[in-house]
């Protein structure tokens, strides 16, 4: 069967979580389908944006990524103006991005997915010149990603991350937030702040509310109250099984937030940690980029 596109460039982490015969399934769909295509490797953040400005230079008219999620939004950094979307093919541990949009972890899945897709325009999250897909945070659960090192999620996979909350949760500090949304200045206390563009944060299938839109031109504001006991409360409702917004969380819906905290914060997004710190001004991009989603979807 004849594909819809005539040049696939697929970048690729290879310290991505998943050990799976990758290339091997990626010729044999391509080669079904008659697709010429060719990889690209990434050693650090970074890599990926400018393997995907290369393959735009060279005429590819898809850029699928084979990682997590800081592997998808390094390459989706490297697209971002361009009318060519972007194909997510999961090989990380949480695989938030990919079950946001509806596409399979199954890795054969997924490729053969290429080509029954089509194409949604989403938002960004903008902090000065960088970019995120799903969401930048703060405080406790920023150090919850830091946490699952990457020997731990090899090891445990998502567990990792159940792992590193439970520990967090007990030494979280609260921290006094000055948050500016929209315009309007307002003072609270939590122990980590998140600023959403998606959903699903992955982990056992964890969610925000569904308020939550990567198209709706809006970003969502999140703050953890300053009760230690308010993580190990969302992750009970996720073990649960339970719909819906955890009750000790805090939400506002925005085009741009400014976050000033005491004492001051790292700010990571999407796997990356060093992404900045507070003070810090973060706005929406509408229709920032477009990417491949089930056709049902």
């Amino acid at each position: 069967m004849a594909s819809p596109y005539a040049y696939i460039h697929v970048i690729i982490n290879p310290a991505a979580g998943q050990d799976e015969p990758m290339l091997n399934i990626l010729n044999r769909v391509f080669m079904e389908h008659e697709v010429f295509w060719d990889v690209s490797i990434t050693h650090q953040y970074g890599d990926g944006a400018k393997h995907a400005r290369d393959a735009l230079a060279a005429g590819a008219d898809l850029i699928a990524s084979y990682g997590g999620d800081g592997t998808a939004v390094d390459v989706a950094n490297g697209l971002i103006g361009s009318t060519v979307p972007q194909a997510i093919l999961p090989g990380g541990t949480a695989n938030a991005l990919a079950q946001e949009l509806g596409i399979s972890l199954n890795l054969e899945e997924a490729v053969r997915g290429i080509f029954k897709s089509r194409v949604e325009t989403i938002d960004l999250g903008q902090a000065n010149d960088r970019y995120f897909m799903l969401r930048a945070d703060m405080g406790a659960t920023t150090k919850i990603m830091e946490g699952a090192s990457r020997e731990m999620k090899d090891r445990y996979g998502v567990l990792a991350y159940i792992m590193s909350v439970f520990q967090t949760a007990t030494e979280a500090d609260a921290i006094r937030l000055t948050l500016t949304l929209d315009g309007e200045r307002v003072e609270t206390e939590g122990i980590a702040c998140l600023i959403a563009n998606a959903n699903k944060i992955g982990t056992l299938e964890l969610t925000l509310s569904p308020d939550v839109s990567m198209t709706d031109g809006l970003l969502d504001v999140f703050v953890f109250n300053n009760v230690a006991e308010s993580l190990l409360s969302a992750v009970s409702e996720v073990i649960r099984r339970q719909e819906g917004t955890a009750t000790t969380l805090q939400h506002w819906q925005v085009r741009e937030i400014t976050i000033e905290a005491d004492p001051q914060q790292p700010v990571s997004a999407d796997g990356e940690e060093a992404f900045g710190e507070t003070p810090i001004t973060i706005k929406v991009v509408p229709q920032a980029m477009k990417v491949l989603v089930p056709a049902g979807v």
